[in-house]
Protein backbone atom coordinates (compact mmCIF):
# COMPACT_ATOMS: atom_id res chain seq x y z
CA UNK A 1 0.00 0.00 0.00
CA UNK A 2 1.32 3.46 -1.18
CA UNK A 3 0.83 6.19 1.63
CA UNK A 4 0.94 9.76 0.82
CA UNK A 5 4.56 10.24 0.16
CA UNK A 6 4.97 7.20 -1.86
CA UNK A 7 3.79 5.72 -5.28
CA UNK A 8 3.55 1.91 -6.91
CA UNK A 9 5.57 0.99 -9.32
CA UNK A 10 4.33 -1.94 -11.22
CA UNK A 11 5.71 -4.18 -13.65
CA UNK A 12 3.53 -5.45 -16.34
CA UNK A 13 4.83 -8.68 -18.05
CA UNK A 14 8.53 -7.18 -18.53
CA UNK A 15 6.62 -5.03 -21.40
CA UNK A 16 6.33 -1.44 -19.65
CA UNK A 17 6.27 0.01 -16.11
CA UNK A 18 3.45 1.42 -14.86
CA UNK A 19 2.84 3.90 -11.73
CA UNK A 20 0.00 4.11 -9.41
CA UNK A 21 0.04 7.56 -7.13
CA UNK A 22 -0.96 7.40 -4.01
CA UNK A 23 -2.89 6.93 -1.85
CA UNK A 24 -3.45 3.68 -3.42
CA UNK A 25 -3.99 -0.16 -2.64
CA UNK A 26 -2.83 -2.55 -5.38
CA UNK A 27 -3.00 -6.81 -5.25
CA UNK A 28 -0.41 -8.64 -7.22
CA UNK A 29 -2.31 -10.01 -10.10
CA UNK A 30 0.12 -13.26 -11.93
CA UNK A 31 -1.80 -12.98 -14.86
CA UNK A 32 -1.19 -9.12 -15.02
CA UNK A 33 1.57 -8.13 -12.52
CA UNK A 34 4.97 -9.10 -12.58
CA UNK A 35 5.77 -7.08 -9.21
CA UNK A 36 5.24 -4.39 -7.46
CA UNK A 37 7.29 -1.74 -5.93
CA UNK A 38 6.18 0.94 -3.21
CA UNK A 39 8.51 3.62 -3.73
CA UNK A 40 9.31 7.00 -1.79
CA UNK A 41 8.01 10.38 -3.89
CA UNK A 42 10.92 12.58 -3.87
CA UNK A 43 10.69 16.13 -2.13
CA UNK A 44 12.21 18.68 -3.00
CA UNK A 45 12.69 22.28 -0.47
CA UNK A 46 13.12 25.39 -1.77
CA UNK A 47 16.58 25.66 -2.16
CA UNK A 48 16.54 21.95 -4.43
CA UNK A 49 15.91 20.62 -8.02
CA UNK A 50 15.85 17.96 -9.86
CA UNK A 51 16.98 17.04 -13.33
CA UNK A 52 14.39 14.92 -14.89
CA UNK A 53 14.47 12.67 -18.23
CA UNK A 54 11.62 11.18 -19.85
CA UNK A 55 11.65 8.73 -23.09
CA UNK A 56 8.80 9.45 -25.79
CA UNK A 57 9.41 7.19 -28.83
CA UNK A 58 13.32 7.48 -29.87
CA UNK A 59 13.03 11.17 -28.04
CA UNK A 60 14.87 11.71 -24.58
CA UNK A 61 13.92 15.16 -23.21
CA UNK A 62 15.85 16.66 -20.32
CA UNK A 63 13.54 19.00 -17.70
CA UNK A 64 14.63 20.63 -14.13
CA UNK A 65 11.90 20.68 -11.62
CA UNK A 66 12.64 23.58 -8.87
CA UNK A 67 11.45 23.07 -4.98
CA UNK A 68 9.13 23.11 -3.48
CA UNK A 69 7.75 20.33 -4.92
CA UNK A 70 7.32 16.44 -4.70
CA UNK A 71 8.34 14.62 -7.18
CA UNK A 72 6.70 11.33 -8.66
CA UNK A 73 8.02 10.06 -12.04
CA UNK A 74 5.55 8.65 -14.63
CA UNK A 75 6.26 5.54 -16.51
CA UNK A 76 9.29 6.61 -18.85
CA UNK A 77 10.52 9.23 -16.43
CA UNK A 78 14.07 9.05 -14.50
CA UNK A 79 15.94 11.15 -11.94
CA UNK A 80 19.81 12.00 -13.49
CA UNK A 81 22.07 10.73 -10.60
CA UNK A 82 24.91 12.37 -10.01
CA UNK A 83 28.55 11.33 -9.29
CA UNK A 84 30.90 14.01 -8.18
CA UNK A 85 34.22 14.15 -6.17
CA UNK A 86 33.57 14.22 -2.26
CA UNK A 87 35.07 15.09 0.83
CA UNK A 88 37.16 12.35 2.84
CA UNK A 89 35.64 11.11 6.15
CA UNK A 90 39.40 11.64 7.70
CA UNK A 91 40.40 14.91 6.16
CA UNK A 92 37.99 17.90 4.51
CA UNK A 93 40.30 19.11 2.51
CA UNK A 94 40.88 16.14 0.87
CA UNK A 95 38.66 14.64 -2.16
CA UNK A 96 37.76 11.27 -3.65
CA UNK A 97 36.21 11.02 -7.02
CA UNK A 98 33.35 9.64 -7.11
CA UNK A 99 32.72 9.79 -3.28
CA UNK A 100 29.17 11.72 -3.68
CA UNK A 101 25.89 10.60 -5.41
CA UNK A 102 22.99 12.00 -4.94
CA UNK A 103 19.79 12.96 -7.11
CA UNK A 104 18.71 16.48 -5.58
CA UNK A 105 21.15 19.68 -6.49
CA UNK A 106 21.55 22.69 -4.06
CA UNK A 107 21.15 26.35 -5.56
CA UNK A 108 21.81 28.00 -2.18
CA UNK A 109 25.71 28.89 -1.81
CA UNK A 110 28.18 26.45 -0.72
CA UNK A 111 31.85 26.29 -0.06
CA UNK A 112 34.50 24.17 -0.28
CA UNK A 113 37.82 23.15 1.54
CA UNK A 114 41.04 22.18 -0.43
CA UNK A 115 44.79 21.80 -0.16
CA UNK A 116 46.86 22.33 -2.99
CA UNK A 117 50.08 20.09 -2.07
CA UNK A 118 53.41 20.06 -3.09
CA UNK A 119 53.35 23.55 -4.79
CA UNK A 120 57.01 23.66 -5.74
CA UNK A 121 58.18 27.77 -5.89
CA UNK A 122 60.84 29.29 -8.66
CA UNK A 123 63.52 29.06 -5.37
CA UNK A 124 62.92 25.25 -5.37
CA UNK A 125 60.82 25.36 -1.68
CA UNK A 126 57.92 22.85 -1.86
CA UNK A 127 54.64 24.03 -0.19
CA UNK A 128 51.07 23.19 0.87
CA UNK A 129 48.28 26.19 -0.14
CA UNK A 130 45.08 26.42 1.79
CA UNK A 131 41.88 27.09 -0.16
CA UNK A 132 38.05 27.84 0.45
CA UNK A 133 36.29 28.26 -2.40
CA UNK A 134 32.65 29.48 -2.04
CA UNK A 135 30.51 28.83 -5.39
CA UNK A 136 26.39 28.94 -6.10
CA UNK A 137 24.95 27.06 -8.79
CA UNK A 138 23.33 29.71 -11.35
CA UNK A 139 23.08 27.81 -14.43
CA UNK A 140 21.86 24.43 -14.51
CA UNK A 141 21.71 23.59 -17.77
CA UNK A 142 25.07 25.17 -18.68
CA UNK A 143 26.65 22.88 -16.00
CA UNK A 144 24.93 19.87 -17.47
CA UNK A 145 25.95 20.83 -20.64
CA UNK A 146 30.01 21.37 -19.82
CA UNK A 147 30.44 18.57 -17.28
CA UNK A 148 30.14 15.64 -15.42
CA UNK A 149 31.43 17.02 -12.13
CA UNK A 150 32.03 20.69 -11.33
CA UNK A 151 34.25 19.46 -7.91
CA UNK A 152 36.53 17.79 -9.98
CA UNK A 153 36.41 20.80 -12.74
CA UNK A 154 37.34 23.67 -9.61
CA UNK A 155 40.01 21.30 -7.99
CA UNK A 156 41.92 21.18 -11.51
CA UNK A 157 41.75 24.61 -12.07
CA UNK A 158 42.93 26.14 -8.32
CA UNK A 159 45.94 23.54 -8.72
CA UNK A 160 46.78 24.87 -11.90
CA UNK A 161 46.60 28.42 -10.81
CA UNK A 162 47.99 28.10 -7.73
CA UNK A 163 51.10 26.04 -9.55
CA UNK A 164 51.53 29.27 -12.27
CA UNK A 165 51.21 31.75 -9.17
CA UNK A 166 53.61 30.14 -7.30
CA UNK A 167 56.56 29.71 -10.05
CA UNK A 168 55.76 33.75 -11.02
Amino acid sequence: MASCNSFGAHQIHNVFTDVSCSPCLMYVNPLEHDHIDVRDATKLTADEMLVVYKQESDVIQRRLLYGPAVFVPTAHEWLHEFNWHGVDGNDKTRWIPGAHNFHKLSTIPGQMYYNVRDVRTNDDITMRVKLMLFYQLTDAELMLNMTHDPIADFIKCKTYHVDGFSRS
